[in-house]
Formats: structure tokens, sequence, C-alpha cells
């Protein structure tokens, strides 16, 4: 009997390819999650891709963002969120 060598059946991909893959995955996540209507769904679609804890800090830079734009400093934020400057300034929209 002879043995073969097991074949890979992986594919490799360059990180050029890669980086397209995860481009178009992140449009069509952005296009889809805009067809998702109703709280239950919209909640429904979230648990299934989030972690609870990941459902947290999204959560708690939609705040963020909600009291910056309704005026609240970033010392303020810091205060009442725990989040860091840095944090803080990426939701600064």
């Amino acid at each position: 009997m002879v043995k073969r060598k097991k074949e890979s059946s992986r594919e490799e991909y360059t990180v050029k390819q890669k980086r397209e893959l995860t481009n178009r995955a992140i449009n069509d996540l952005f296009f889809d999650l805009a067809k998702v209507q109703g709280k239950e769904n919209i909640e429904k679609v979230l648990r299934d891709l989030l972690s609870p804890e990941e459902i947290r800090d999204v959560a708690r830079r939609y705040l963020a963002a909600k009291l910056l734009t309704a005026g609240e400093t970033y010392l303020a934020l810091q205060t009442k969120t725990d989040m860091s400057p840095p944090t803080i300034q990426k939701v600064n929209f």
C-alpha cells in the first residue's frame, strides 16, 4: 500500500486578497444592516454577531456620541462612562 501525501484543502490567500475580502464583508454588513427593520430584529442580529461585552462597548460608544452631540465635555464623559479620551475622541462626530 502506497501512502499518499495529504493534500491541503486550505487555499492560501495573499494579504491583499484577505484585505479585499474583509472590505467586501464590511460593505455587505453595512448594506445588510440597513435592511434590518424593527427593534427585535436588530437585537437578534446584534446578539448573533457580537458578544454581550461587545454589545455593551458599542452601546457605551453610542451613548458617548449622543452625549457629545448634546454638548457634554470629554471630562464629563470620562467621569460618567469610564471611557478613555482616545475612545471618546473616536466617537466624536
